[in-house]
């Protein structure tokens, strides 16, 4: 009876802990970084513009499908993997400035992310931001600590791809 008394106990502590860390945490989130890369706004545009061209830089590069145009506004990649259904579609697209697409990860919520193409004396500024949010009290809020580490790790591998990719091109 004692043991079943302290289990209650532990797990009641445990609870109560995960509701105080679920309303610390944020329900939207913004992840950017940037990187200079030795090329053109308008080389780096087209790189990024055409989905197709993502196989050369991209963090991971599941099988890819396309659909819509070849590039800019309506552009999708869609992908199947273990988990399900993703995709990126392009929204919008401004040459050598600024492209935004919209992501979903299966199982995951949209994601909104962004590059913005900063010319900077002889190379480019490339941003990448990405925000998500809408997450639920107390599971998603905690979940999106590891969404924004996942994030993290493709932006800065997708950034530093992509430098390497253009610089050796030149």
């Amino acid at each position: 009876m004692k043991a079943l008394r302290i289990t209650v106990i532990i797990i009641a502590i445990l609870l109560v802990t995960l509701l105080i860390l679920g309303a610390l945490f944020p329900s939207e989130h913004h992840i950017e970084q940037r990187v200079a890369v030795d090329a053109s706004p308008e080389k780096i545009y087209k790189q990024i513009n055409t989905l197709k061209n993502w196989e050369n830089w991209a963090p991971s590069s599941p099988d890819f499908s396309y659909s819509g145009p070849e590039s800019g506004e309506g552009a999708r990649q869609s992908w199947v993997n273990k988990n399900g259904k993703g995709y990126l579609e392009i929204t919008r697209s401004r040459p050598y400035t600024l492209i935004r697409a919209e992501m979903k990860y299966p199982g995951d919520k949209k994601f909104k992310t962004n590059w913005l193409l900063r010319p900077q004396k002889d190379s480019t500024y490339v941003i990448w931001g990405m925000d998500y949010g809408g997450l639920s009290y107390p599971f998603g809020r905690l979940r999106g600590l590891i969404i924004n580490g996942r994030m993290q790790a493709n932006i800065h591998q997708g950034l530093h791809n992509l430098k390497a990719y253009m610089e050796k091109k030149k």
